[in-house]
């Protein structure tokens, strides 16, 4: 290793004209075997359903269904059943949550699951059945409007307000369906916003909005404050409808490119009253923490205001990641290479700049390596989506189809 505790020294050959018009060679083979193990290894149980689509097996219900829209190659029958073996298994034990945080909790409770099984039977063909979780997911709003109904410490994504909405986007990115009026959208992003607001005034921040998680000012897209912005940006006509709410959101924003260009290594630190001190080998470059997350807050400020700063930061971002972003920690896309590989695919739909495609195909070749393979840690759910191997097919199965490609359950564009 090196010396290097998060991340192995990158020695891929960057960009150079090289022809980008097909994958890897053996992206097919790898997704195959992937799915192989998770249908062999990946039993339901009771701590099998636990968190959701992050951990549990409702997420790797939707990494299943949603591969196999992209690779033909693959038995789609008895990938649908293995899905709907834990489709079912995650919404049973959903039926047994009674913790209003948990209900609306995207990533970590029931509406994320609700979220899977809209896309599991959008797959299937059964209109029905998607429609019933569309309304399922859109009765948990009331949970949400409240300033102070969520949970104490949520606003963000891993299982707050701002992981609600991101949810309603993907239904209707994903599914084309709206399931949500304009007012209630607008009441719930309203609801975030004054409760910025307040808690800014309260530490005396230095921007307008700011967001706590167990006391902790983080910045990262999971739980902290870019994700809650991403969330915010991505309804345009809530924050063009008033103008002191746009201009709270883009000083917040203003705010973190400034820190992210102060940064050694253009990147963000985990929370904010933490300096720039930390040593390079411990620098976090993950998408719940660091620049892998903060990219997709960049760009959807870049897409609302055209303003180049933001693609600036979008690209420091990819810079980062291609450095410093093969990480020890496995093939996850919450905390490993396939997370870090997105970065690269997003930077390509947002450019066009092939340069950004060949990194995330040498990304998903660094995790076929004997390096890679010898050198990566276990990680402690390995077939989950957020931190295994569920959530690397997604990533090897958009590399089939680049100009499509998203972060499961987060499309900006």
């Amino acid at each position: 290793m090196a010396g290097n505790i998060r991340y192995f020294q990158n020695q891929l050959p960057d960009y150079n004209g090289q022809d980008v018009s097909s994958p890897p060679p053996n992206v097919n083979d790898y997704i195959k075997a992937h799915v192989t193990a998770i249908q062999s290894n990946f039993e339901v149980s009771s701590s099998t359903c636990f968190e959701g689509v992050y951990l549990g097996v409702g997420g790797v219900a939707y990494a299943l269904s949603d591969v196999v829209t992209k690779c033909d190659f693959l038995d789609k029958q008895s990938t649908l059943d293995t899905a709907k073996n834990y489709l079912d298994a995650a919404l049973k034990y959903e039926e047994k949550q009674t913790d209003v945080g948990l209900k609306v909790s995207f990533l970590l409770g029931t509406a994320g699951v609700y979220a899977s099984a809209a896309q599991y039977y959008a797959v299937t063909g059964n209109e029905v059945e998607v429609k019933k979780f569309a309304e399922m997911y859109a009765s948990l709003s009331s949970l949400c409007a409240p300033v102070n109904q969520c949970t104490k410490q949520a606003e963000e994504i891993l299982v707050g307000r701002a992981g609600y909405l991101c949810g309603v986007l993907f239904f209707k990115s994903k599914l084309g369906l709206s399931i949500l009026p304009s007012e209630t959208i607008n009441k719930i992003c309203s609801s975030i916003i004054e409760s910025g607001r307040a808690y800014a005034k309260l530490c005396q921040a230095p921007c307008p909005l700011m967001y706590q998680y167990y006391s902790f000012h983080y910045l990262g897209v999971c739980h902290g404050v870019t994700g809650i912005l991403l969330m915010l940006l991505s309804f345009p006509d809530f924050i063009k409808s008033d103008p002191s709410v746009e201009q709270d959101i883009r000083a917040t924003v203003d705010f973190l490119l400034a820190l992210q260009d102060a940064h050694p290594q253009k990147n963000l630190p985990p929370v904010l009253d933490e300096s720039n001190t930390r040593p390079l080998e411990d620098t976090l470059v993950h998408w719940c923490h660091g620049a892998p997350g903060v990219v997709y807050m960049f760009a959807r400020a870049y897409l609302t205001w055209k303003d180049e700063r933001y693609l600036r930061a979008c690209l420091d971002c990819g810079e980062t990641t291609w450095k410093l972003g093969l990480l020890h920690k496995g093939p996850g896309i919450c905390h490993g290479v396939a997370g870090n590989g997105y970065v690269h695919l997003l930077l390509y739909r947002l450019t066009k700049d092939n340069k950004h495609l060949h990194r995330a195909q040498q990304f998903a070749n660094f995790m076929f390596s004997d390096e890679f393979k010898k050198g990566a840690r276990t990680p402690d759910h390995p077939y989950s989506l957020f931190e295994g191997v569920a959530g690397t097919i997604c990533f090897l199965a958009d590399l089939l189809k680049p100009d499509d490609a998203s972060f499961p359950f987060f499309n900006i564009f």
